[in-house]
């Protein structure tokens, strides 16, 4: 697995699939993030003075070439327990869902609202699998998610 992105990445539809766009190259976390990722020797600095996250910077691959979706995975609310779930998601659910992680600069702009609208259908037809993952958010069992994910 690679790291893109902190929490945005553009995702954009094209002919020849989706692209992925990183937004920042980096990661702002707290602490225990940081220390239950194992990722003390990346931290740089603070991210400002009003914030407790530190600021780590990642090598993305984004900065060198286009990089293609392939599946999607939203996260979704974590069950309490230590079992790992994907949920397909595909028709209107994947399209409210893709909604309800997109950002709007100006929601007053009804011909941009249009664009975005009709690009996240043109994202939700593309892809060639989209899931709901459920998982429990528990640092120690990242490798299980990962494992999960990757097989």
């Amino acid at each position: 697995c690679t790291l893109l992105s902190d929490d945005c990445v553009s995702i954009v539809p094209g002919n020849a699939g989706v692209r992925v766009v990183p937004s920042y190259c980096g990661l702002r976390l707290y602490e225990d993030a940081i220390s239950g990722l194992a990722l003390s020797n990346n931290v740089s600095g603070p991210v400002a003075h009003y914030s407790a996250k530190k600021r780590l910077q990642i090598d993305s691959p984004g900065a060198g070439g286009e990089l293609w979706l392939q599946q999607l995975y939203v996260l979704g609310e974590s069950s309490g327990d230590d079992n790992i779930t994907a949920t397909p998601l595909v028709g209107a659910e994947l399209l409210t869902e893709l909604i309800k992680a997109s950002f709007l600069l100006d929601v007053r702009d009804s011909e941009l609202g249009s664009e975005q609208m009709q690009a996240l259908g043109k994202v939700a037809n593309s892809l060639s699998a989209a899931h709901c993952l459920m998982y429990p958010r528990n640092f120690q069992l990242l490798p299980s998610v990962a494992a999960f994910l990757l097989d």
